[in-house]
């Protein structure tokens, strides 16, 4: 279980960060897309996070997910459970509770030698706003300091996670 105070949006300085947005969900999704395209183009193996806020919202990139899973290292999936998934290896599923801070975040975290991306924000917008039209405040970085960071505090959540499979 998550501890439901962690929020990864609050390990972030937004003084000390330059790249810091904010902006509506099509827009990070395009810059997650990008991240994930990067991962499978350049065939990088490599530990991934990821925050969908419910379940749900993995569906639509599910096939690349999988893709980016036949790379060999495991993939993080946080949510809300209001769907279920068909088990895979190294594709877990962090399970969320209603009102756990992770819900009102969406991050994508990955550190390769090659190549260290996240983006990080939390929603500003009202609950119940359609999924194109919230607002996300938060940074998208390559720094490898704050990604190793993230990473690391992302490591000790998941530590204790057994999948079943």
């Amino acid at each position: 279980m998550v501890n439901s105070q962690f929020s990864l949006y609050n390990l972030i300085n937004p003084r000390s960060i330059e790249n810091i947005f904010t902006e509506r969900s099509p827009l990070l999704t395009q810059w997650c897309r990008t991240i994930e395209t990067t991962i499978l183009d350049r065939h990088l193996s490599a530990e991934m996070y990821v925050c969908f806020q419910q379940l749900s919202n993995f569906a639509l990139v599910h096939k690349r997910y999988s893709k980016i899973n036949e790379l060999g290292q495991p993939v993080w999936i946080f949510g809300e459970p209001d769907v279920t998934y068909t088990p895979q290896a190294n594709l877990n599923f962090i399970e969320l509770a209603n009102g756990d801070k992770l819900c009102r975040e969406w991050f994508l975290v990955v550190n390769h030698p090659d190549y260290s991306r996240a983006v990080v924000a939390q929603e500003i917008s009202l609950s119940g706003t359609p999924l194109k039209q919230r607002l996300f405040q938060g940074v998208l970085t390559s720094d490898k300091d704050t990604v190793a960071t993230l990473e690391r505090n992302l490591a000790r959540v998941v530590k204790d996670y057994s999948p079943i499979i």
